[in-house]
């Protein structure tokens, strides 16, 4: 019997781990790593250090150059890279800036190069008028002859990312599925965060995200200006790193919310964080399908959401989405601040197709066939 390792280079990003990288590997742990073997290609050699890359065993192959300022160059690079024999070459897309990684590996025939959307805009807050102009450009242009499989996380992201020479019919949606036990409510644990950040008798409002313009920190820090000067108890948690952080806390010191407002960086401990939140908010500017509202819905926090946001995701009744309103927002979140029931949601997460065993098994399949 052929023991031969299936093989899949997981396109990442540059910068950091994000949802996309987190999905990867909140896959792989659910697939078996005796068949399948994972590795990252990306320009962010640091993508190497992070405990989760190394406890799974994922290799990160890097390349230096782009398609506008050395396209011979990176064509040697990623040619080296898939010499390594690459059965599958996956490619996590937010927005289009050129497909040559796709075009080499279909020329080598590669089985299969799945191009995956992930995202419904982009997350720039320079530069995003010629970024879209680039995204439209090669939109246009992506056909079938540049990938075998064509993948959405959600039916806005295939929107997003595919023009009309791809069939609707013919882009599958691949679910950012959780592992829902691990994300269930735990009064135990949240008594144990919160004790241990100092947020007993406090009112938590979290957020987990890179400090991008995606995100929209700034609107949410001043929502929560707003709901302090209300409530003192009021506190909020910030997960997640980025090039936006020090203007962030520029913002949080000149509105004299520094102890307030928790900075708690890169955390590998969300599932616990979000037992210890009292209320989730996401107040993107864009998004494709955000798994951490799948997560923090499997919590049974409550959450709230822009309406920027697709409705796919709200897969419960704990999701209020909103308009990016700062009164609406401040209302919404008064509301809540006087108590709920928290129920448990993992009956509801699991019918709606977002069980991680499940969807792993999926992905084998389509990945073998």
């Amino acid at each position: 019997m052929d023991t031969k390792k299936i093989k899949v280079l997981h396109r990442a990003a540059t910068t950091g781990i994000g949802g996309v990288e987190q999905n990867v590997m909140n896959y792989y742990r659910h697939m078996d790593r005796e068949r399948f073997q994972f590795d990252f290609l990306t320009r962010n050699a640091d993508l190497a250090e992070y405990n989760e890359v190394k406890e799974l065993g994922i290799n990160v192959k890097t390349f230096t150059a782009t398609e506008r300022n050395d396209k011979n160059l990176l064509i040697k690079e990623i040619n080296q890279i898939l010499d390594e024999g690459y059965d599958i070459v996956h490619m996590n897309t937010s927005y289009w800036v050129g497909f040559l990684i796709e075009e080499l590996a279909m020329e080598r025939r590669i089985p299969k190069v799945i191009v995956h959307s992930h995202s419904a805009g982009i997350d720039l807050g320079q530069g995003r008028e010629r970024a879209l102009e680039v995204h439209e450009y090669y939109k246009e242009k992506f056909d079938k002859r540049y990938a075998t499989d064509c993948w959405a996380c959600s039916r806005l992201a295939a929107d997003w990312l595919f023009g009309p020479q791809i069939p609707r019919n013919d882009i599958r949606i691949i679910k950012n599925a959780i592992d829902i036990q691990k994300y269930s409510f735990n009064q135990d644990v949240r008594m144990q965060v919160r004790n241990k950040l100092g947020l007993d008798n406090c009112f938590v409002i979290g957020h987990v995200g890179r400090f991008a313009y995606q995100k929209n920190h700034e609107f949410l820090i001043k929502v929560f200006a707003d709901i302090y000067r209300r409530n003192n108890k009021a506190r909020l948690i910030l997960i997640g790193e980025g090039a936006g952080m020090p203007a962030v806390k520029d913002m949080v010191h000149d509105l004299k919310l520094e102890s307030a407002v928790y900075f708690l960086g890169w955390q590998d401990n969300v599932s616990e964080l979000l037992s210890a939140m009292d209320l989730f908010v996401l107040p993107s500017r864009l998004e494709g399908l955000p798994v951490v509202l799948v997560e923090a819905q499997a919590s049974g926090v409550r959450c709230i959401i822009s309406d920027c946001i697709t409705d796919e995701v709200c897969i419960t009744d704990n999701v209020d989405r909103l308009p990016l309103d700062e009164d609406e927002w401040i209302r919404t979140i008064g509301t809540y601040m006087e108590g709920y029931d928290r129920a448990d949601m993992r009956a509801q997460i699991a019918a709606a197709g977002y069980d991680i065993e499940e969807q792993a098994e999926i992905l084998k399949e389509l990945y073998t066939h």
